[in-house]
Order: C-alpha cells, then structure tokens, then sequence
C-alpha cells in the first residue's frame, strides 16, 4: 500500500529487525545514505522493507565476519520522481557463476543447509524478486566464491511533496567543527567520514590512539580539535578513561568525545563504568549522528530509543520475549513468512493459524502469552 514515509525512519525499523543477529554474531552492520539522497518519499514503504530485511537477513545467514553493508544511491532525478539504487553486500561465502545464475528461480536452494551459518528461511529471493519487479524496479546479484556477495535492486519513487525532501546538510544551530573521528580503517572509517563532512563540519581520521595523540598535539593551538567521535569496540581492552587521558597529554582544553559502541558492548557493560561522552549505538544513521554532534555542542535533542542508550533496554526487553509462546493470526502466506523470520530471531514459539474461527478454536486449546 502505497503511503507518505521517510527512509531514515524505514532504515530505523530494518536496524530494529536485523541488528540483534547481527551484533550477537559479531558482524558490524553498517548503512551508507549518501548525503544527496531525498528522505521523503510517497510508495509502499512495508514491501520495501521486507525486501532489505530479507536481505540482510541472508547475509547474515551466509556470514561468520566481516561486515554487512546497506547503501543508498541516488541514481537520478526528474521532477518529482528519482531513482535508488539499494545493495546488501556482505563478506560471507559467496556464490559460483552458475548459482548466480539461479539464485531467483522459485524452488532453488543454492546453498545447502549445512553451509548455512545461521538458521531461518527468509522471504525468498524469488519472491523478493517478484515484488520489485512489481513495483517497476529490478534486481541483480554480484558475486564471487569465498569473497562475499553484493545484492543490488533498483526502484523509481515519487517524492512526497508534503515535506522538504532534501535533508538538511548542518545545522544552522553550531558552527562547523574541527572532528576527530578515531577508528580503524575500512568501510565504517569510511561512511562515518562522509557523513561528518557532509554535515559541512572539517575531519580529520586517525586509525589510532598514537596517530590520534599526533593530530592533537600538533592542532593544539592552530585548528584544535573541537570534537572526537571514537568508534569504540575498535580499542577493547583499553581503559575507559584512555580518551580523556589522551586528550590530557596532548594538552588540549576539555574536548566533547562521541563513543560509538555495538549494543552487545553495551550490554554486556551494564551496571559497569560506562565509555565516555556521549553514547550512541551503532549501527550509525546520518540524523542520529546528527544530534548527537548537537549534544556534544550543549544542544538540546530529543533522543531515538532505537538509536541511544535506551537501545540496551529494547535489547533486554526482546530477550525477555525468549521462549514465549505467540499465536499469529494471517492468511497472506508471504505476510506469513516474513512474521514467522522475524519472530523467529526472537526465539519465540509461533503458531500459525489462517483464520479468527481458527484462532479461537486454538485458544481454547491452548495458552499463549
């Protein structure tokens, strides 16, 4: 169903869906919204993020490392109508020319299940396929054996001409800063990067805290650095106090740090000494990043539960959800699928039923929570 809606609030709900698997299995999961991307948009939002969850969730399926990147392209723009270019690329096992070939004929299972990493069954790339193909786009598949694979679909959607559908690129409520942002190199050094910049604020890059204490002597007097944004789980094992002793010993005045941490991190660091500065959990969406640079400048934001701190709650509340008995009620065999993937990442035990007649003969039955 075709409806006003806003990529980045989409993109929060696929972060919602996917990134517990994903954190828990140990891959970053990263999204790339190139900053010329339009937010607001009019089409069927629901169908375009079951296709992005099905996805992330095969790579994540075919996947023991690395990372999982999610781009947005902006391919062109003709009034009121623009094309995107989304890709899923992972660094998991990858596909032979001949299952490239086949990957969205109904009925194939290109991998079999003991070279699945992880458990589930997905949408379905044929039905995934058909949906695009649907909606007037199309969808291809770069890969190689060993070396990941890079899932790429097109789609044209009419911009929603109720809202301003170019983001902001800064703020007019700071002036631009001097950023260091300190992580290792590679694709997340990368996005990050692209996003600061394009906020109109200047960056600097260390890919170490020797290469960042560097930066800050050397900028102490003459374009000091003015914020630090610190990928985090990049340096375990180092002290939580290390930054701010860092920036003691380059000598610089108090400098605002922004700690980017995984939520399994977090987690796992609850009732213990937090990272400093402000906190905000990856993976990174540009308007979250946003805020938080407010933040960190005495700004007053209203904070994302699915972004923040408060993402370590969600995170307990869906595991309280674990083993719990759930009975869904749907006809649509393809709504079916998609509930059945999503619920199952939860570990919860689902009874399907097509039917209210159904449903309450089950209740009678049974008990659920």
């Amino acid at each position: 169903q075709s409806q006003p809606f806003r990529l980045t609030e989409m993109l929060q709900n696929i972060v919602g869906a996917v990134s517990f698997d994903t954190d828990r299995q140990g891959i970053e999961l990263i999204f790339d919204q190139k900053s010329d991307v339009p937010h607001q948009f009019y089409g069927d939002s629901a169908r375009l993020e079951q296709i992005l969850i099905n996805l992330v969730s095969n790579a994540g399926r075919y996947s023991d490392r690395g990372e999982i990147v999610v781009s947005v392209v902006l391919l062109k723009q003709v009034e009121n109508k623009v094309e995107l270019r989304f890709c899923v690329s992972d660094q998991g096992i990858g596909l032979t020319a001949e299952q490239v070939k086949e990957i969205f004929s109904p009925f194939v299972q290109i991998h079999s299940s003991k070279h699945r990493l992880h458990g589930g069954t997905g949408l379905g790339l044929a039905i995934c396929k058909g949906i695009i193909e649907g909606m007037g786009g199309k969808i291809w598949v770069e890969s190689l054996p060993g070396q990941g694979s890079s899932f790429f679909f097109s789609l044209e959607l009419i911009l929603d001409p109720s809202e301003q559908s170019h983001p902001v690129a800064h703020s007019e409520e700071i002036p631009p800063l001097n950023v260091l942002l300190i992580a290792k190199e590679g694709t997340l050094s990368r996005v990050l990067g692209e996003m600061i910049q394009s906020m109109s604020h200047q960056l600097v890059t260390a890919n170490s805290f020797t290469k960042a204490l560097k930066i800050l002597k050397k900028r102490r007097k003459e374009n000091p650095v003015e914020l630090i944004v610190l990928d985090w789980p990049e340096f375990n094992g180092i002290h939580l106090d290390f930054p701010q002793e860092l920036i003691r010993k380059a000598g610089n005045r108090k400098i605002p740090i922004i700690s980017l941490v995984s939520s399994r991190v977090l987690h796992n660091e609850q009732g213990k000494e937090q990272p400093p500065g402000i906190i905000l959990v990856k993976p990174v969406l540009r308007p979250f990043l946003n805020d938080a640079i407010l933040e960190s400048q005495g700004r007053n934001v209203a904070k994302s539960a699915m972004s923040w701190v408060s993402k370590a709650t969600r995170m307990r509340m869906i595991e309280r959800l674990s083993g719990a008995k759930i009975l869904l009620v749907e006809d649509n065999e393809m709504n079916v699928d998609v509930c059945q993937e999503l619920l199952r990442r939860l570990n919860v035990d689902v009874t399907v039923v097509g039917d209210g007649v159904a449903a309450i003969e089950t209740l009678a039955n049974r008990r659920f929570d």
